[in-house]
């Protein structure tokens, strides 16, 4: 079974590139916006807190709807971390093989 949260802050390497934190954009605007990759000195420092991946006051999400099937791949957003988002799918931490594995939604 999968834990909702981590004693440990973490940041997220895929194919050398990592989830970059969420740019600034000025004006106070706290509207979401897409997650990028880029370099280790850009990376976002995420916690793992009730299923969800927080970085600053901002939260790392899979915004559904829209999107055409539940298997299509879905993009990876910055939202408000103030505001309630309760339709975003949670995310559960495994070890799993010798390795650390997230996963996004409801396992089966």
């Amino acid at each position: 079974m999968g834990k909702s949260d981590l004693p440990n802050a973490f940041i997220i390497e895929v194919n050398g590139r990592f989830f970059a934190d969420r740019p600034e954009t000025g004006g106070g605007t706290r509207s979401a916006s897409p997650a990028h990759m880029g370099e280790l000195k850009n990376a976002a420092v995420f916690n793992l807190v009730g299923g969800r991946m927080v970085s600053g006051e901002w939260i790392m999400a899979v915004v559904e709807g829209g999107y055409g099937d539940d298997y299509s791949p879905k993009g990876l957003w910055w939202i408000d971390g103030h505001d309630e988002y309760r339709q975003t799918p949670r995310f559960e931490y495994a070890r799993e093989k010798h390795q650390d594995v997230l996963y996004c939604g409801t396992r089966t």
